[in-house]
């Protein structure tokens, strides 16, 4: 099935704390959109990694410092002007990046997940439909330690250290004041029940009005 034609892509921007399910609502929605070949980028490929000496438990892995924001953007920017994307490949287990870049094609509609997507005026006035995630600090910290234990070889009581000592606060200053720019507030049922399921069409209907309006004639 050919592309539709649109004279600007759209992006969708995925914010709110760790944990709360912004990757699985990205991915639901890229599922949800096939026609549109949605393409995503995640704000963790942009980690800058860990600085040369520093122990991996004394760096703030959730402060703004700690990702590549400006490069973030200039990805975005060239996704929103109909081209292709070079993101960075970070290796969560060396904490660095690897020295190759994964292209990412244009597409109609492009997803975007991050704690701070919200945060820098030049990022976030790419964004056309803006997704903050509200979710209780138990459930974050339950996802936190299954993704962390699971995928990046970390053990469940530095999780936990991690998650009380650099996490909540990064949350408390920099990530839960940025929900005021969002066009919507979302506290996300559990995935795979009927409530998701219906959060998630009504999500879908805004983000393909905002495409239909971008519709060549």
């Amino acid at each position: 099935m050919p592309l539709p034609a649109v004279h600007r892509v759209v992006a969708v921007g995925i914010a709110g704390p760790s944990g709360a399910g912004k990757t699985t609502l990205a991915r639901r929605i890229q599922a949800a959109l096939p026609r549109y070949a949605p393409v995503l980028i995640a704000q963790d490929s942009y980690y800058t990694g860990l600085p040369r000496g520093c122990p991996p438990e004394q760096y703030n892995f959730d402060a703004p410092s700690a990702v590549d924001l400006e490069r973030m953007a200039c990805d975005l920017m060239l996704l929103k002007a109909g081209e292709p994307a070079r993101i960075p490949v970070y290796d969560f287990a060396r904490h660095a990046r690897e020295g190759r870049t994964a292209e990412v094609p244009p597409a109609p509609l492009v997803i975007a997940e991050g704690l701070h997507l919200f945060l820098q005026p030049a990022l976030r006035a790419l964004l056309d439909v803006k997704v903050y995630l509200l979710a209780g600090l138990d459930d974050c910290l339950r996802r936190r330690l299954e993704r962390d234990t699971r995928e990046r070889g970390r053990s469940a009581a530095d999780v936990i250290r991690q998650f009380h000592d650099q996490v909540e606060p990064m949350r408390r200053l920099h990530v839960h004041p940025t929900r005021r720019f969002a066009d919507h507030l979302l506290s996300l049922p559990a995935p795979g029940t009927a409530r998701y399921a219906a959060v998630l069409a009504r999500l879908c209907r805004d983000i393909e009005a905002r495409l239909a309006s971008e519709v060549v004639p």
